[in-house]
């Protein structure tokens, strides 16, 4: 069962609040398919996401060196003033 078919086909009970459904159904995942219920298809949205993640950081790392050599040089003009 899938986490959104649960949602879906969970039957509302009257005075029980969105929290209690959600933990309800994940006691019902947990119940029939065990910890694996709750990492179905984690592998192809690591495989999409991680790429982009990957360029993010290295952009990061990129332009955090530039920013530390600029402030360096700044330093070294004031202090050599």
């Amino acid at each position: 069962m899938s986490t959104i078919t649960g949602l879906q086909k969970a039957e509302a009970v009257p005075g029980q609040t969105a929290f209690q459904r959600i933990a309800a159904i994940a006691r019902e995942m947990w119940r029939q398919e065990g910890v694996r219920s709750f990492y179905k298809g984690i592998t192809p949205r690591v495989l999409r996401v991680a790429p982009g993640q990957a360029v993010v950081f290295a952009v990061y790392e990129r332009v955090r060196k530039i920013m530390e050599t600029l402030q360096g040089s700044s330093e070294d003009r004031i202090l050599s003033e």
